[in-house]
């Protein structure tokens, strides 16, 4: 037996061992803790966190780590999963699939972790659950590893991703570059692994589609390099209107951009999530890319998504800046989920077997969050029916362990502010081909045309980010601010803007419509979204579909209290019906199932809210008012 395989199963023994006698906390690797003192319940659950902490997507690896550690953080406070604790162990991929490989078999081997929430490149990912999960009986959860080749993996069932697939962004983006940026001819530079072979090649299919031509798709080595001189002149070599930047920054985009600024070769780019990165482009300055585009997989605008960043900040002290972050954290819950309902924290194909049954509809929506963690595991324990609505959204696993659907963040370059924000999220449904964009400035038509072209649009969504994120100091170098047009930014401005950002678009929709007429209301994840802001008294049809992929109903109340006001059951997680005016309801519905409800209206203000458990308390209400 070669000494080094002879090492690691001696110091597995020793650890086993050690274990055996009691449990083990390394406050180095872990912010897990102790199992239970008097020793009743099982061994800490063992969750590695196998992220990139050095190399090219080393940025990334703290925010997953602390997501990880705050998610271990909450579950503990609440009494932890099977009478124990949960234990994180770091590992450092380096984001390279050698140094990931050898850093799984020490999790495994020697660490003795139930699980992995890793890896954030895929070409790792795939390399880890290759050599290390899938032969060992691991599960492996990434939060971060969107390639298409992670479906198509041979994984026995234990490679799972809480990110949504390429396939996803890659949509998204071809609409990007064809719709909002006009362009009918890019190249791009990607990294040659697994993420960057596989986004590159989707979207060059889905551009075609629309019409617009891949002039040079010129991959480049994984590893870091001080020039790509050479890639860099084959991809702008056809003259391409932009050039879509497809790696990571650390040693790779960084170097090529500075190098096709420098040259001269190429000005204008466009990014995805490898490239969002706010340290990148401090570093080649925010200025030459100002108002550039970037796609980057999303996360619904969710109570749930608002609370586990309040928790983050007040934990870290400082807003995480990575993408994927809400993924970790609901990897970790989800891992703690699966093992709380196979009652074991040692059995990791138990573990897997149970995931499924403890994300996914149809079941009673939880959410993150102690108080969440805590009822959705004494949900578990009373063998309940529980469907986890994470930070990230929706959180659910098909047969090949993916996402089905996805959530893409277009996002913009502001030089202005020195910072990356969003200009709308589309949902993807891979499954119908179908991208649904779920902006609330948007949601009526031309009432989200704030710089007066009649359109409702991106440049639309940058004036009101920009004033609703508090930065009215610096509006006057954002072309557009003067929303009013009197050639002046005042207060007057941001006035108009707050109205559509403050959840009050139901009064920008127009003249209500005339008497007996009837009101659209559409339902999906979150969101109660009426056709019209009000009607005139009398009798009033609502239309409702259920467009999300869960169950919804629309209760409507009778209330001069605002949207989120309402009194709430703590104890059912729903509005107080007994203490609000109902003036009418529907039936459960069944995703894509319809129902017509008619109800007399007397002249006030009422609110339409979802009252199914947790809907409401995480967002699904709006004010609608009568005549």
């Amino acid at each position: 037996m070669p000494i080094a395989r002879f090492l690691l199963i001696l110091a597995a023994l020793v650890a086993m061992a050690f274990e055996a006698a009691g449990p083990l906390s390394s406050e180095a690797n872990s912010q897990g803790g102790m199992s239970d003192p008097a020793g009743v319940g099982q061994p800490p659950l063992r969750i590695g966190v196998l992220v990139p902490q050095t190399g090219a997507l080393s940025t990334f690896g703290p925010d997953y780590i602390n997501a990880a550690n705050l998610a271990a953080q909450e579950i503990n406070a609440v009494g932890g999963v099977n009478g124990a604790q949960v234990l994180i162990v770091t590992g450092d991929t380096g984001t390279s699939p050698e140094q990931g490989v050898a850093e799984a078999e020490r999790l495994v081997s020697i660490e003795g972790v139930v699980a992995i929430v890793g890896a954030a490149s895929s070409g790792v990912s795939l390399a880890v659950a290759e050599s290390v999960t899938i032969p060992n009986g691991v599960l492996q959860i990434s939060p971060a590893s969107t390639s298409a080749a992670l479906t198509q993996a041979d994984d026995n069932d234990f490679l799972f991703r809480t990110a949504a697939s390429d396939n996803a962004q890659a949509v998204v983006l071809a609409q990007v570059v064809a719709e909002d940026l006009g362009l009918s001819s890019v190249c791009d530079m990607h990294v040659n692994n697994a993420y960057g072979l596989g986004l590159a090649a989707t979207f060059a299919d889905k551009f075609a589609d629309l019409g617009g031509t891949v002039k040079a798709s010129v991959p480049h080595d994984d590893a870091e390099a001080i020039s790509y001189l050479a890639e860099l002149t084959d991809c702008t070599a056809g003259d391409p209107q932009a050039l879509i930047a497809m790696s990571y920054p650390t040693g790779q985009a960084t170097v090529y951009l500075r190098e096709a600024l420098e040259g001269g070769l190429i000005d204008n780019f466009v990014f995805v999530d490898g490239t969002k990165s706010s340290s990148m482009f401090e570093s080649l300055g925010w200025e030459n890319f100002d108002g550039m585009l970037g796609t980057a997989p999303g996360t619904l605008e969710t109570a749930f998504g608002d609370a586990f960043d309040d928790a983050f900040l007040a934990k870290y002290g400082a807003v995480y800046s990575s993408p994927f972050v809400r993924e970790a954290y609901d990897a970790v819950v989800a891992i703690a989920l699966g093992a709380a309902a196979a009652g074991t924290n040692t059995d990791s194909a138990a573990i897997r077997d149970n995931l499924r049954g403890t994300v996914n509809a149809p079941g009673t929506v939880y959410g993150p969050g102690e108080d969440g963690i805590a009822a959705a595991l004494a949900a578990v324990a009373a063998d309940e029916d529980i469907d986890y609505q994470g930070a990230s959204g929706p959180v659910g696993f098909d047969e090949n362990g993916d996402n089905p659907f996805g959530s893409v963040d277009v996002w913009q370059v502001d030089a202005c502010n020195r910072s990356l924000f969003t200009i709308r999220n589309v949902r993807v449904d891979l499954e119908a081909g179908e991208t649904k964009t779920s902006d609330e400035f948007m949601r009526l038509g031309i009432a989200g045309d704030v710089n007066g072209d009649d359109m409702a649009n991106s440049i639309d969504a940058a004036l009101i980010l920009q004033f609703n994120a508090g930065l009215l100091g610096s509006l006057p170098c954002a072309d557009g601010a003067d929303v009013n047009g009197d050639g002046s930014i005042t207060s007057i401005d941001a006035a108009l803007v707050l109205q559509f950002s403050a959840g009050l678009l139901g009064n920008l929709g127009g003249p209500p419509p005339a008497a007996g007429t009837s009101v659209d209301v559409s339902l999906t994840e979150f969101v109660v979204e009426p056709s019209v802001a009000s009607a005139p008294a009398g009798s009033v049809t609502f239309n409702v579909s259920n467009d999300g992929v869960i169950f919804h109903n629309l209760v409507v109340v009778a209330t001069g209290l605002p949207p989120d006001g309402l009194p709430t059951d703590d104890a059912t997680f729903t509005v107080d019906e007994s203490q609000v005016d109902i003036a009418g309801s529907t039936a459960y519905l069944d995703p894509g199932e319809t129902e017509e409800l008619t109800a007399d209206l007397a002249a006030g203000s009422y609110v339409l809210i979802c009252n199914i458990p947790t809907h409401y308390e995480v967002g699904m209400a709006v004010a609608f008012s009568v005549e």
